[in-house]
């Protein structure tokens, strides 16, 4: 199951207003983090919701646009009876949020959560096979991101092609306030941004988009 983010839900990436909801959603102690008591909590509720007829299982026809699970549905059915046990869908849950703890520090930071919604949309391919988001994976994941979101294919991110980011990583990703945002201060702000050495700071202040 680890390799389920890589085969990424399609579609437009959420706004930075809706990720912020979501992670509220979420984050119910309103700390900053959320703890993996948390998310197993939202867990539950959203199986819950899914579970429409109430049968203690998830059909697909009942997964509507929820793409990663959709598409994870095949992986996850281990009784390969076209049902999801609530068993089954918080293994799937858990797997998600070990991936997206990068710091491995048992809790999922906004920034992490917004690399995670990021990484839903564009893949991640998990090389050292560790089931976490590495940092050492960051440079290769968001470069293939990069290329997905710049959708006019100037070399930058700009305007809508960023609306997924927050603020504090927009500032990260370009102190100078160009509006444009090129491919090595995405990784690197976000490295930055996740707790990486000052050397990355100053490489996003030092890159020029085109």
């Amino acid at each position: 199951m680890i390799a389920l983010l890589a085969h990424a839900a399609s579609g437009a990436l959420p706004s930075h207003a809706d990720i912020r909801a979501a992670y509220l959603a979420f984050d119910a102690t309103r700390n900053g983090a959320i703890d993996a008591a948390e998310w197993q909590q939202a867990s539950v509720a959203l199986f819950d919701l899914t579970d429409k007829n109430r049968d203690g299982a998830i059909e697909r026809t009942e997964l509507g646009t929820n793409a990663l699970i959709r598409e994870a549905f095949p992986s996850i059915d281990e009784g390969r009876n076209g049902r999801l046990t609530r068993d089954e869908f918080i293994e799937l849950r858990d797997v998600i949020f070990r991936a997206a703890d990068i710091d491995r520090n048992g809790y999922v930071t906004f920034v992490e959560y917004e690399l995670l919604v990021l990484l839903r949309r564009t893949g991640w391919t998990d090389r050292n096979r560790d089931g976490r988001i590495a940092m050492s994976e960051l440079e290769t994941v968001l470069g293939q991101a990069f290329l997905l979101l710049d959708e006019n294919h100037d070399g930058a991110l700009a305007g809508d092609e960023t609306a997924f980011l927050s603020p504090e990583s927009i500032a990260a990703m370009d102190p100078r306030h160009t509006g444009r945002i090129a491919p090595g201060q995405l990784v690197n702000g976000y490295r930055f941004l996740l707790g990486a050495d000052q050397i990355n700071r100053n490489l996003v202040a030092r890159e020029t988009p085109l």
